[in-house]
């Protein structure tokens, strides 16, 4: 076609757009960029948390250096199979494919900063770490007036871990990572991790990377790359602190079944009505009694408990919220689950979840 075009594959570069659309805040700039790579182009967008870059190869990668509204170079590529070729003419650039021209003009590039490619830091298999992410992000606070919590640490502590704390559960999760020798905590922002979970997709095979630099960490999956920033690890409240000690009673139960009355609470209008749970030597037992004196909510499971001294320990009540007590038992897995508890006002950690109690009103 044209000698200065770039033919490129139009599935593979919509995709490539898709995803660095994806890391792209709310309703904000839209811009994707393209820039010649070794044996093809590399696309990327984002903002200020998180920016993805994907790779596309092509037999005549040409010095194609452009910015686009992803929208209009969607539109552009829509209905196209089979390859395309970008051509610059001026203030556009022309998307050519099957007998159809369409000329779409240059945008402002989004003036993100050029990154750097930091060492390498971790690696693993790509579903161990999806799931790790997915377990994780869920637990990261959404209170923007507190920034920090608003992120998750990945330690190589302890075989790696994702901690992510808000102010009522703190999440402990096995990161899915083989860290390097020198490798050091890194605090990385949890909506471009939410990024890169949605990027990976369900079922990802073959593995990650992890690079890290001193502001970003990257993320390199299958030719795709995404940017986390990172902020300062000292400033991330000290996790361990927060594990209680010797945790005198443990408690295990059916996962499922647990789960199944945790969310029969969870889905009653109480009003932020904890959830009362008992424990017993060989059962444990959820109430949850809303403001109306007419709405409870009674549920039990058989259990197996361990420690504590019947009639001075035992039964054992502790109030918990229950959406989040419910969360917490979703994010683990196994067909059994472990609580452990020490008293009505202290932490209750289910599985690698630790969660505050709430006040009981006897």
């Amino acid at each position: 076609m044209m000698t200065s075009a770039v033919a490129l594959s139009a599935r593979d570069l919509a995709a490539a757009v898709r995803m660095a659309r994806s890391a792209m805040p709310g309703r904000g700039d839209k811009t994707v960029s393209i820039t010649a790579a070794r044996g093809g182009v590399a696309v990327t967008g984002g903002g200020p948390d998180v920016r993805a870059e994907a790779f596309v190869a092509s037999e005549s990668p040409g010095g194609l250096a452009a910015s686009f509204d992803s929208g209009l170079l969607l539109g552009a590529l829509h209905g196209q199979d089979g390859k395309v070729w970008l051509s610059p003419n001026g203030s556009h650039v022309t998307v050519a494919g099957h007998g159809r021209e369409v000329s779409i003009p240059k945008a402002s590039p989004p003036g993100t900063p050029d990154l750097p490619a930091g060492k390498p830091w971790a690696s693993g298999d790509a579903g161990e770490f999806r799931r790790a992410l997915a377990r994780a992000a869920k637990h990261a606070s959404a209170d923007l007036t507190r920034p920090i919590l608003c992120h998750v640490l990945i330690t190589p502590d302890e075989g790696g871990l994702m901690v992510a704390i808000d102010s009522y559960r703190m999440a402990m999760i096995p990161a899915g990572l083989a860290f390097g020798k020198a490798a050091r905590d890194a605090l990385a922002n949890a909506a471009g991790l939410r990024a890169v979970l949605a990027g990976l997709g369900a079922k990802p095979a073959g593995r990650v990377r992890v690079r890290r630099s001193a502001t970003h960490i990257a993320v390199t999956h299958a030719g795709r790359t995404w940017h986390v920033a990172l902020m300062d690890t000292e400033k991330f409240p000290d996790w361990r602190q927060l594990i209680p000690g010797e945790c005198e009673i443990s408690v295990e139960a059916d996962r499922a079944g647990l789960l199944e009355a945790a969310r029969a609470c969870a889905a009653m209008p109480a009003r932020g009505a904890p959830v009362r749970l008992t424990a017993s030597r060989d059962r444990l037992d959820l109430t949850l009694a809303g403001l109306a004196p007419d709405l409870t909510v009674r549920a039990g499971v058989p259990a197996r408990t361990r420690g504590g001294r019947k009639g001075r320990d035992l039964p054992l009540e502790i109030g918990l919220n229950p959406e989040f007590f419910a969360d917490a038992l979703a994010a683990q897995d196994g067909e059994t689950v472990t609580l452990k508890l020490i008293s009505p006002l202290r932490p209750a950690i289910v599985g690698d979840v630790l969660v505050m109690p709430i006040r009981l009103n006897v």
